[in-house]
C-alpha cells in the first residue's frame, strides 16, 4: 500500500513531476521572449536597417557614455 504514496510511480512523484514540468514551461516562455527581443535587436543592427539612435543607445548602456546636452535619469527596478 505504501508504494502508492512513495516510490518512482507514486502519487507524490506525479505531483513532483507535474511541478517540474510547469517550472520548465515558465522558463521556456521567459527564454523565448528573451530570444525574440535579442533577434529584434540584431535585426535593427543589420546594415540595411542601421539606426543611429540604436547605436547611441547601445553605446550609452554599454560604456556609460552620454552627450553633454543629455540628462540621465536612472530608474532602478
Amino acid at each position: 500500500m505504501s508504494h502508492i504514496f512513495f516510490g518512482n510511480r507514486s502519487v507524490w512523484k506525479i505531483f513532483e513531476l507535474n511541478h517540474q514540468i510547469n517550472v520548465a514551461k515558465q522558463e521556456l516562455i521567459i527564454f523565448s521572449d528573451k530570444k525574440k527581443y535579442t533577434l529584434s535587436e540584431i535585426e535593427l543592427l543589420r546594415d540595411d536597417k542601421l539606426d543611429p539612435d540604436i547605436i547611441s543607445e547601445i553605446v550609452q548602456n554599454s560604456l556609460g557614455l552620454i552627450h553633454s546636452d543629455q540628462i540621465v535619469i536612472e530608474i532602478t527596478k
